[in-house]
């Protein structure tokens, strides 16, 4: 499985007629979601089709690299208690995906769900969806209490509803940077919120920039044609990747002591930058 998609495109989990079509345009990976993307009167039909998928996938031999996520409902919400209970009782599941757990803001709840869906899958993965102020500034500590985690995802659009943010870059600027940073030194992959605009190519674009200078690893996608821009954004440039191999190639031969490349210093934060753009390229 790509442990580290820079796009991940959600699918609204009552349209089994999107998902086959929706991992074709987005092969790193898609989110079948029962939760914002599906109405309150079909949410039991979208559980019948996401499971049904799933166990008729699980069957199918695949050497396809792909996330296959699930995101539930809120696990507070009866809509959530109804989905960990269904999955509790569905055969045949895909023995390994990942979890997206909406609405994340206390390290006993991330305890508790996270137990109730390993009994019935446990080498899924956890990715949190942290959405307001509360779970920002607790991020730290949900991150450290869960070794199953392997992401978090920004919720830009629900923390402007609870912070009363526009919808603005500069507005979420302080979030989306204490996101990160919070979430430093775990390991864990970054993704960023999507762009609501489906129609606006360059903004998409510009956003992708911006986040991914923040710290950002990926961005949610919801609708085929951001696929590839998302992609091409988070991607390395063909300079970046020629300048990764020289600093890479020199820093070596001097033995790993500091030297200068075109009157920059190169030393051992500057070659494990390098050796992190690489890696991008096998992922």
């Amino acid at each position: 499985m790509n442990a580290k998609p820079s796009s991940l495109l959600f699918c609204p989990g009552h349209r089994s007629d999107r998902f086959e079509k929706a991992l074709m345009a987005c092969p790193e990976g898609i989110v079948l979601d029962l939760e914002d993307g599906v109405g309150i009167t079909d949410k039991a039909t979208a559980r019948r089709e996401v499971f049904n998928w799933l166990s008729k996938r699980s069957q199918q031999p695949t050497v396809n690299l792909a996330v296959i996520g699930l995101r539930i409902n809120a696990p507070q919400s009866t809509e959530g208690l109804e989905d960990i209970y269904s999955l509790a009782h569905s055969e045949g599941l895909p023995e390994k995906g990942w979890f997206f757990i909406p609405k994340l803001e206390d390290a006993g709840e991330l305890a508790w769900v996270t137990t109730h869906l390993h009994r019935r899958l446990p080498k899924w993965g956890i990715c949190g969806l942290v959405e307001t102020g509360r779970g920002i500034r607790n991020l730290a500590r949900l991150a450290a209490s869960q070794p199953a985690l392997v992401a978090f995802g920004f919720g830009g659009a629900d923390l402007r509803a609870d912070l009363g943010l526009s919808d603005n870059f500069e507005a979420q600027l302080y979030a989306r940077s204490r996101f990160v940073l919070e979430a430093s030194g775990f390991g864990l992959h970054l993704m960023d919120v999507p762009h609501l605009a489906i129609n606006a190519p360059k903004e998409l674009q510009e956003e992708c920039i911006r986040v991914k200078a923040l710290g950002f690893h990926g961005k949610f996608a919801i609708h085929p044609n951001q696929v590839q821009i998302i992609t091409n954004a988070f991607a390395p440039s063909t300079n970046q990747i020629e300048q990764a191999q020289r600093v890479i190639t020199a820093y070596r031969s001097v033995g790993g002591n500091a030297l200068q490349i075109d009157g920059q210093m190169i030393d051992e934060p500057v070659y494990q930058q390098a050796l992190a753009t690489l890696a991008k390229l096998s992922t």
